[in-house]
C-alpha cells in the first residue's frame, strides 16, 4: 500500500500515441520527465531528439492519462555557440518559469556536466559556457524562484510540492531499501546493492533466464556511515549525527567537531545536537563540503 513506483522517461517516448495510459494502466505512479530545456536551439546544441513543443506534448499527454505526480528534470548552465548565447540568469528563469507553468508536481534541475566522450564534451573547445558567478547566481535566483512558486527545496538540485518529494531519492539520502528495475538500474535490499547489466541485450536475456545476476556489493557499517555523511550533506535534512555515530561507531564531535564547527561560522550548516544540515549556501558548494569531510 503506499508503494511509489516512478519511471523515468524521455519526451519523445510518452508522445507514442497510447504509451502514457498504457504506463498508467502498468501501475507506474510517478513519471519523471527529461525536458532538459524549453529551449529548441539549446535542444539541438546538446543532442536531444526531442523538441520543447515535444517536451510540453509529452507533459500534457501524462496528465490526461491520470499521472498526478510528474517530475521535470531541466539542465542549467547550458552553452552557446555561434549565434546563440550561453545560458544566462535571465533565459534560466525563463526555463523555470515555463515549467512552472506546466504544472508539475516536482522540479529538478542539474548543472550540466560533461561526460568524457560524448559530442558535448568533444566540442567543448567550440562553446561558450555561462562563467562560474554567473552559475552560482543562477542556482541561487532559480532556488529561490521555485520556492516562490510553491516548490520548496529538499536537496542539492531537487524542489517539489509539499507531499511530492521523490521517495527512492529519499531512498537513497536515507539508507532505505529500494528496488530499481531495468537496464542499469540499481538496487539496496537487506545490505546487498545489485546493478543491472546496462547493456539492454544483456540485461533482457538475463531477464528471460531468470538470471539474477549483476554486480553486487555488501555494505558494511562503515560504507553505510560514509554516505548517510556524503548524501545527508546534500539535503535540506542534513545528516542524522546519532544514526551517523551508531554505524560508524564514533563520535561525531570527535571525529568531525572542528570541521562543523568552522563550517557553521562560516554560514556553511547548521549544528544542532541530533543533525548536521546545511544551508542554501552549503547546498550551493555541496560536493566541496562533502571533500572536507571525506578527506
Amino acid at each position: 500500500e503506499g508503494l511509489e513506483i516512478s519511471l523515468e522517461a524521455n519526451p519523445e517516448s510518452l508522445t507514442v500515441p497510447g504509451r502514457a495510459a498504457d504506463l498508467k494502466a502498468l501501475g507506474i505512479t510517478r513519471l519523471s520527465i527529461g525536458a532538459q530545456s524549453f529551449d529548441e536551439a539549446r535542444l539541438r546544441l546538446i543532442g536531444r531528439p526531442h523538441t520543447a513543443a515535444g517536451a510540453e506534448k509529452a507533459i500534457h499527454a501524462a496528465q490526461q492519462a491520470g499521472f498526478d505526480n510528474i517530475g521535470l528534470d531541466l539542465i542549467r548552465g547550458l552553452p552557446g555557440s555561434g549565434r546563440l548565447a550561453a545560458h544566462t540568469r535571465a533565459s534560466w528563469l525563463r526555463e523555470l518559469h515555463r515549467a512552472v507553468m506546466l504544472a508539475p508536481q516536482h522540479i529538478s534541475t542539474y548543472c550540466l556536466t560533461l561526460e568524457p566522450g560524448t559530442p558535448l564534451a568533444q566540442a567543448a573547445d567550440t562553446l561558450r559556457f555561462p562563467t562560474e558567478a554567473t552559475q552560482t547566481a543562477m542556482y541561487h535566483e532559480g532556488a529561490a524562484f521555485l520556492e516562490s512558486e510553491g516548490f520548496p527545496q529538499y536537496e542539492v538540485s531537487n524542489f517539489a510540492r509539499p507531499g511530492f518529494t521523490c521517495r527512492h531519492n529519499q531512498g537513497y539520502w536515507r539508507g532505505v531499501d529500494y528496488l530499481g528495475l531495468g537496464p542499469g538500474a540499481v538496487s539496496t535490499l537487506d545490505g546487498i546493492r545489485r546493478a543491472n547489466p546496462p547493456d539492454f541485450g544483456l540485461w533482457r536475456a538475463a531477464c528471460l533466464n531468470g538470471d539474477a545476476s549483476g554486480e553486487t556489493e555488501t555494505l558494511g557499517c562503515e560504507t553505510l556511515a560514509l554516505e548517510r555523511l556524503m548524501l545527508g550533506l546534500r539535503t535540506v535534512e542534513g545528516v542524522d549525527i546519532p544514526v551517523w555515530e551508531a554505524l560508524s561507531g564514533r563520535s561525531f564531535a570527535t571525529t568531525h567537531g572542528t570541521l562543523a564547527h568552522a563550517l557553521e561560522v562560516a554560514g556553511m550548516v547548521i549544528i544542532s545536537a541530533d543533525r548536521l544540515a546545511p544551508t542554501r549556501q552549503g547546498l550551493a558548494v555541496a560536493d566541496a563540503i562533502v571533500e572536507r569531510f571525506v578527506r
